[in-house]
């Protein structure tokens, strides 16, 4: 038990003014794990060349993020990571987009006027139903 507190401190000792984990080693991790099953699949269809470039890809990854996790350079790895959260906050916002979109087409049906081309949505599951345009007064029957 002596020795497991013993190395405990000496990784934390070694570990002192190092950079550590962030948001982009995070991000990277997911990718590895994910080429390491790709790599997985290519290996089990018989395509060993691109399983071996894949698998070389995922360590070049690994060894890059353990570089920035023992770094001691604080601020190049900061600016790296704050250009990492800059870019994933347009995916996401761009993923949120996608996500608001799909719960909206799964709560209404969008019909244009056969008159004037304005959009109109009704909500889904009302049966046929009499629509009228509020821009021209056009009426006309859908099914929601």
């Amino acid at each position: 038990m002596n020795s497991h507190k013993n190395f405990r401190q000496k990784f934390s000792n070694f570990m002192q003014d190092r950079y550590g984990s962030d948001d982009l080693v995070r991000a990277v991790t997911i990718v590895v794990i994910a080429l390491l099953i790709v790599s997985l699949i290519c290996m089990a269809a018989g395509a060993s060349l691109a399983s071996d470039i894949i698998s070389v890809v995922a360590l070049v990854l690994i060894l890059w993020c353990f570089f920035r996790m023992l770094s001691k350079k604080d601020d190049a790895r900061t600016k790296e990571n704050e250009r990492w959260l800059r870019l994933s906050k347009k995916t996401r916002s761009f993923a949120k987009y996608v996500s608001d979109w799909k719960k909206y087409h799964k709560q209404y049906r969008v019909f244009h006027c056969p008159k004037c081309g304005e959009v109109l949505k009704v909500p889904k599951g009302k049966g046929k139903l009499r629509i009228t345009c509020p821009k021209c007064h056009e009426t006309f029957e859908k099914k929601s």
